[in-house]
């Protein structure tokens, strides 16, 4: 991590973990394994904020870090353009930030993600397979304007929909 090769310069560092939602289970699990990681440097510590699937919090949260003087702002993007504008304001006034989990639509932001197009990916091959001749299935998506649900979907479509032209979405 970023904190492992800071110099033993005897200063103590306070990140900002703005979560989308610690109502999601991800996302709170997330929030969770960040605490559970910080507690390895001794030098860092971790404060949650839970921006409740609402866009002004996230952007009131990550005002008050900037305010608050935090040395880096890791930030669960809800909606990745919503949160583009307040991002880049707290890079202006000197604050790191890095999202996860999500990218905000600003490619010079740091990121740390997986590819949900790889990850549906694997499981569509599976349901391939595995799925019933002439099924019935209900597709459900993450939330609106989340980058991963899109891609997730679009990676469905690919692999399992255009592929098993007898299963009906109903």
């Amino acid at each position: 991590g970023w904190a492992q090769a800071a110099p033993k310069d005897g200063k103590n560092y306070r990140i900002a973990f703005i979560a989308r939602a610690q109502g999601d289970s991800f996302a709170a699990w997330l929030a969770d394994s960040v605490v559970k990681e910080v507690k390895k440097y001794p030098d860092t510590r971790v404060t949650v904020f839970d921006g409740q699937s609402k866009n002004e919090l996230i952007a009131s949260h990550i005002e008050n870090a900037v305010t608050s003087k935090y040395d880096l702002i890791l930030l669960q993007p809800l909606d990745s353009e919503a949160q583009v504008a307040p991002v880049k304001e707290a890079i202006a006034a000197g604050v790191k930030v890095v999202t996860v989990n999500n990218r905000i639509n600003d490619n010079s932001v740091p990121a740390v993600d997986a590819d949900p197009i790889q990850q549906a990916e694997v499981n569509a091959k599976l349901a391939v397979k595995q799925v019933p001749q002439n099924a019935k299935v209900v597709v459900l998506m993450g939330p609106a304007g989340n980058m991963h649900s899109d891609k997730r979907r679009e990676s469905w479509k690919k692999h399992f929909f255009d592929v098993r032209k007898d299963v009906k979405i109903v």
